[in-house]
C-alpha cells in the first residue's frame, strides 16, 4: 500500500511542476504574470518532497532492526 501511495505522490509531482511551469510560460502576459503556475511548482516539489520521506521509511523504516524481512517461513532456504 505504501508503494502506491509513493508513486501516486511521484507521479503528481510530476504532473504539477511540468504544468505549472507550462501555466507560467502561457500566462506571461497576464496581468497576475502566470503567479499561479508557480504555486503549482511549489506543490509539485512539496509533492517530492513527501515522496521523498516516504521512500526513505520504505527503505529504513518499515521492518524492525536486527529482523531483516524474510520471503517466506523459512526465511528463503531450501
Amino acid at each position: 500500500m505504501m508503494v502506491k501511495i509513493y508513486w501516486f505522490f511521484r507521479i503528481a509531482a510530476y504532473a504539477a511542476c511540468l504544468g505549472g511551469v507550462a501555466w507560467f510560460f502561457a500566462h506571461q502576459a497576464s496581468p497576475s504574470g502566470g503567479q499561479e503556475g508557480l504555486y503549482a511548482v511549489y506543490a509539485g516539489f512539496l509533492a517530492f518532497f513527501v515522496s521523498y520521506a516516504i521512500r526513505f521509511f520504505l527503505r529504513f523504516g518499515g521492518h524492525p532492526r536486527g529482523n531483516p524481512p524474510r520471503g517466506d517461513e523459512d526465511g528463503g532456504q531450501e
